[in-house]
């Protein structure tokens, strides 16, 4: 019983002085100045290509599906395509594999 008092005192000190990372992680969570920070993955992914293509705007078709690893986005003029294998999902990176740049060149074969 002792032990367990004393390794209780000895982690609520650590919480309450800030010295922990886990501290640091919840902090970082809700920062208003990360923005990933209150994100869902849609809400990343879009991010996500708006900074790979800055040219365009991109929607959300199909919500991605963690279990299938699998989502459906559209550009501005109405072009889908699928994005997967989310590379980084942590509150400080975020990244994704999307078929954009190999739909957009299918299109340009077919036209």
């Amino acid at each position: 019983m002792r032990k367990f008092g004393a390794i209780l005192i000895i982690l609520m000190c650590l919480l309450l002085t800030g010295c922990t990372e886990i501290f640091k992680l919840l902090h970082d969570a809700v920062d208003s100045d990360n923005p990933l920070s209150g994100k869902d993955t849609n809400e990343r992914i879009v991010m996500c290509l708006e900074e790979t293509y800055p040219e365009h705007e991109f929607s959300v078709v199909e919500s991605f599906d963690k279990t299938a690893d699998k989502g459906v986005f559209c550009d501005e003029n109405g072009i889908e395509f699928s994005v997967h294998t989310l590379l980084y999902d942590n509150i400080y990176h975020f990244g994704c594999e999307d078929d954009y740049l190999a739909v957009l060149l299918k299109r340009a074969e077919l036209l």
